[in-house]
């Protein structure tokens, strides 16, 4: 083996060590996670100020919350929340969101299916009142001049249904112009909606084993290939689809895959699978491939000078 390339595979092993310990290492793992947030506080203040980064803080961390406290609850050892910080990445809202890593195997379906569920609940319980008042805050305008303003990103259905609700006099071809709140809002039932997937290690994949443990796997592969269906209607789908193959890998069993559920998680389990249909957004970036070929052509002639 070349010189080189053991190098550079003692120094991977050696940064991938180090950052293991770090993160999973009890007695620094609340510093690097009050770390996180901190870094993430700042790059969410610094790309859109005060409010956005209450807003979003607030979001991400009633989700990761709802996660670890369940974890707890149902004695499954877990990391503490970690925060990600995304200045250059995100300039929307200056952050990626939050992981969790748990570190045992979960065990019964009831404590799979609660860990799972908890984060999205309690992440929607704190992102409709942000949802509300940055709609009130929202500028409306009409016509087809800002038209192009309004046309980025993608919207869910309670979002459509939420303006509807909340601005029920709009003008003629309504254009909302969002401030902080309502483009924290909208991050969150992004973030939400990406987390219901029912694919592999996302809550919706949690909550789909739970509910279905005999079926959850080809369940998980029909949503991949939906999932890779969307790639025709934007270049973005493509991490996602890329992302949610190598996390569809079969769902590992519960120390008790045979504890029924009960009645009650699985009305639950609907209202997950209603909280999926109305944040989840198909094209969260409007942005198609002849927008990323037009744009690829024009930014030629700079890579040949």
């Amino acid at each position: 083996m070349p010189l080189l390339k053991r190098l550079a595979l003692l120094v991977g092993h050696a940064l991938l060590n180090g950052l293991r310990a770090i993160v999973l290492d009890p007695r620094r793992m609340r510093i690097t996670s009050a770390l996180l947030f901190a870094l993430t506080a700042a790059s969410c203040w610094l790309t859109g100020g005060v409010r956005l980064m209450v807003a979003v803080l607030a979001i991400l961390v009633a989700h990761e919350m709802g996660h670890f406290l369940a974890c707890r609850y149902h004695r499954v050892p877990s990391t503490w929340p970690f925060l990600l910080p995304a200045p250059v990445l995100n300039p929307l809202t200056g952050t990626l969101g939050a992981l969790m890593v748990i570190q045992g195997r979960f065990p019964s379906r009831r404590a799979l299916f609660d860990i799972g569920i908890a984060g999205p609940l309690a992440g929607l319980a704190v992102c409709f009142p942000i949802l509300f008042f940055g709609l009130q805050e929202a500028t409306i305008v009409s016509g087809t001049a800002a038209a192009s303003a309004g046309e980025s990103l993608g919207e869910p259905l309670i979002l459509t249904w939420a303006t509807r609700l909340v601005l029920p006099h709009l003008p003629p071809n309504p254009v909302i112009m969002a401030g902080p709140l309502l483009v924290a809002a909208w991050f969150g039932l992004l973030l939400t909606g990406l987390n219901l997937i029912p694919i592999g290690q996302f809550d919706g994949g949690h909550i789909l084993y739970a509910l279905f443990p005999r079926h959850a796997h080809r369940l998980a592969r029909v949503a991949w290939y939906l999932c890779l269906a969307l790639v025709v209607l934007a270049p973005s789908w493509l991490f996602w689809a890329i992302l949610t193959h190598y996390l569809g890998r079969p769902h590992p069993p519960t120390v008790d895959d045979g504890q029924p559920l009960g009645l009650g998680r699985r009305a639950l389990g609907i209202v997950a699978l209603a909280a999926f249909a109305i944040t989840f957004i198909p094209e969260p970036i409007r942005n198609t491939w002849r927008d990323l070929y037009d744009s690829t052509i024009a930014h030629l002639p700079y890579l040949f000078q």
